[in-house]
């Protein structure tokens, strides 16, 4: 019987097989790290089992292949950023690791700050200051696809005035997650705009352009997940919600 009390970092495999989570047999109490290990369990909850991962590490943050053969992940340490872990679905060999972004590139550790292309030959990151990037899944090719797009949000004073601050020039400030669409068309991801603005944006490979989807003051919008053309988005500290759907157009 694996007893479980705490469930964390929940994510539906591609196939619709699994679903993996880190779970714990401590119950959360103040927000506080807890020792994970990595289960899987189906749908309907009739199978229930246990991942390998590197012994005495906590993974978090997981992000599927796209074959839904294998779960990739971090682990809670805050000097090995630039390794992620894979540990294949069917339990059967040992977790591997990988290094497949530059050495100088500085990540949050707290969200899954990369994702797989469709083929699952490529991989799209989110360094925190520098922007999204593109690799092939072994490491090699970087380019820069989006870096600090300019934008002029307004920002209200004590009076209620509308000033337009400096944001406007500085561009975005913080990136942190990005998810690939289906189709392989687009990246979606969340930035930190600055002076407390927050926003998602999406990015069409074909027009090589980005728009914003979506404004929030004061709420970081965590975990894009495509799900066919709507990206179902979890505000920070508040309920998941579905902003609609991802129209045609290129441009």
């Amino acid at each position: 019987m694996l007893q479980v009390h705490s469930y964390v970092d929940i994510s539906w495999s591609p196939d619709g097989r699994w679903i993996v989570y880190a779970g714990s047999p401590q119950r959360i109490r103040g927000g506080r790290d807890l020792d994970t290990e990595i289960f899987l369990i189906s749908p309907d909850g009739r199978r229930k089992r246990k991942l390998p991962h590197p012994i005495g590490e906590r993974p978090i943050g997981f992000v599927w292949a796209p074959d839904a053969q294998s779960v990739f992940y971090n682990l809670v340490s805050t000097d090995r950023l630039q390794e992620i872990w894979e540990s294949k679905v069917n339990g059967q060999e040992k977790p591997k690791k990988h290094l497949p972004f530059p050495e100088r590139a500085g990540f949050l550790s707290r969200y899954p700050f990369y994702a797989f292309s469709p083929d699952g030959k490529k991989i799209a990151y989110t360094p925190l200051h520098e922007g999204v990037f593109v690799a092939d899944v072994e490491g090699r090719n970087h380019r820069k696809v989006v870096e600090h797009v300019h934008e002029g949000i307004f920002v209200v004073n004590a009076d209620g005035i509308d000033l337009l601050e400096e944001v406007a020039n500085r561009g975005l400030r913080q990136f942190f997650q990005v998810d690939w669409s289906p189709n392989g068309k687009y990246l979606v991801f969340s930035v930190d705009i600055g002076f407390g603005n927050y926003g998602l944006y999406i990015y069409s490979f074909a027009a090589q352009k980005v728009r914003r989807l979506v404004l929030l003051r004061d709420s970081l919008p965590i975990l894009p997940r495509w799900v066919g053309d709507s990206l179902p988005v979890q505000p920070e500290n508040k309920m998941a919600v579905t902003w609609g759907g991802i129209k045609g157009s290129e441009n």
